[in-house]
């Protein structure tokens, strides 16, 4: 009978715990599966969430990080390097993905003949120790860089390649910082192709340098005081010489940079919507043919030196040719003899602008023809300024074009242009017919036949016993036209001024 226990010998409480630890073990089961499935849920969204970053990229990810310094490697370039070549043969481009805090380069890191990604998502700093370029790249594939802070004695990227006659996006940079050591600068383009630079800042060393390189978007870029250079456009001279063009300046920012923007023998440039304030220099123009300074662009200069030189350059006989200033603002801060706009040796040089806050002269050219002014407010430094336009040599009266001012320089402080007829040379001059004929020969001296509509001809006198005058399109010639009028004038004849634009 030892084997039957009476059910009235168990203790009632103990029973109870012994219930109530099942029913908790139950729950507590419960809820385990509950955070199974949440753990679960959670993981498949991670992958789902990972396979979508892969089918938006449509590259493979490699993380750096991976990859170790070997023994006896002092700084990342072996391992940044080791990264890339592990980027197996077949595949046509791939990401790389910088997790650290910072990487020290010392020798250039090569980068692939395959469109590549370099991103970091925690501002890893690129860190160059010696002169070389952290990143390299020689190949006219599509490179994407974002996110990075770029330092140190050598450029951050530097593309050295030769100027392809194939269309190429070569590169988009975005969101970077480049703090470089002096002279040094952030990004160096040699024969790339098309790009953008976007969202990117500039804080030390040198900004941009471009050479034989076309079509360059630089957007809503930052460049601060401490900068040597902001931008540098540089072509090369010479004939049949590779050549950059199509810098594009778009919504930029340069604050207290000692050279701005130096544009010289290059093809086209446009500067939209930028602040060019308070540099050294802030935009020099050399040899350059074709340009744009538009939308609102504000330059000023904070020294002597004018707002916007536009010269032949002193390594190149090369004119500076068809450049426009329109809808802009272009001033300057000294109170020591200053010019908001110098041009020297130009040719078809077309200004619309305020130009305003000069000491010395609003515009001051010399030996340059085909100069246009249009339509602009020229005002100076309350208690400063001696002329708007000065000429310092050449013909400046047949040179400029301006409303009705004939003579330059203009000795009015405060001057609006408007309604200018936009020609290269505008000759004028008096005529008579005498009594007793009914036609003047005109020299004019223009060297260029103008067309019917650019001679003008007005009667300063009652014409005499004449009605009716006119000029003769068969008599328009290179150097002289004629006048003629319905009868003899009799008495002193009929007076006339006359103007001829080429």
């Amino acid at each position: 009978m030892l084997n039957r226990i009476d059910k009235n010998m168990i203790d009632k409480d103990f029973v109870k715990k012994v219930d109530d630890t099942a029913a908790i073990l139950v729950e507590a089961s419960n809820e385990i599966g509950v955070l199974t499935q949440n753990t679960e849920e959670i993981t498949t969204q991670l992958a789902e969430t990972t396979q979508d970053i892969d089918i938006f990229s449509g590259i493979t990810g490699i993380k750096v990080e991976n990859f170790k310094r070997l023994a006896g490697e002092t700084d990342d370039t072996g391992r940044v390097q080791r990264a890339i070549d592990s980027i197996p043969a077949p595949q046509v481009k791939a990401t790389l993905i910088f997790a650290e805090n910072q990487y020290d380069i010392g020798t250039s890191v090569n980068l692939p003949n395959i469109p590549i990604k370099l991103v970091t998502f925690v501002g890893t700093v690129i860190n160059a120790t010696t002169t070389n370029p952290s990143f390299l790249r020689t190949h006219h594939k599509k490179l994407e860089v974002e996110g990075f802070t770029f330092k140190g004695a050598g450029n951050g990227i530097k593309f050295n390649m030769a100027l392809s006659a194939a269309m190429n996006f070569d590169f988009h940079i975005k969101t970077c910082a480049f703090e470089m050591n002096s002279g040094v600068y952030g990004l160096y383009f040699y024969g790339a192709r098309e790009g953008t630079i976007e969202k990117c800042t500039f804080k030390s060393g040198n900004g941009i340098y471009r050479q034989d390189t076309v079509n360059t978007l630089v957007d809503m870029c930052i460049f601060l005081e401490g900068l040597g250079i902001g931008v540098m456009d540089d072509g090369s001279v010479g004939a049949n010489a590779a050549y950059s063009c199509g810098l594009y300046l778009h919504k930029c920012l340069m604050l207290g940079v000692t050279e701005g923007v130096v544009i010289q023998y290059t093809d086209h440039f446009t500067i939209d919507g930028c602040m060019i304030d308070y540099c050294d220099k802030p935009l020099q123009i050399y040899g350059q043919d074709g340009g744009v300074i538009c939308g609102g662009t504000y330059i000023s200069s904070r020294t002597v030196n004018p707002s916007i030189r536009i010269a032949k350059g002193a390594s190149s006989t090369d004119r500076p040719r068809n450049i426009k200033i329109t809808d802009s603002f272009i001033l300057g801060h000294s109170t020591s003899p200053f010019s908001c706009i110098y041009i020297s040796d130009g040719t078809d040089i077309d200004i619309k602008a305020d130009i305003t806050f000069y000491s010395e002269y609003g515009v001051k050219y010399e030996n340059t023809v085909k100069l246009k002014i249009n339509l602009s407010n020229i005002s100076p430094r309350s208690g400063y300024g001696t002329n708007s336009i000065k000429c310092l040599a050449g013909d400046d009266s047949t040179n400029i074009t301006t409303f009705s001012t004939l003579d330059q320089p203009t000795s009015t402080q405060y001057m609006r242009y408007r309604d200018c007829l936009g020609h290269a040379s505008r000759r004028t001059g008096t005529a008579t017919i005498a009594a007793g004929s009914t036609e003047v020969t005109v020299t004019h001296g223009a060297n260029s036949i103008p067309t019917i509509n650019n001679v003008t001809v007005m009667p300063t006198n009652n014409l005499g016993s004449a009605l009716k005058y006119w000029v003769d399109p068969l008599s328009v010639t290179a150097s002289t036209f004629k006048i003629y009028v319905d009868q003899n004038p009799l008495g002193s004849g009929a007076t006339f001024k006359w103007e001829v634009n080429i």
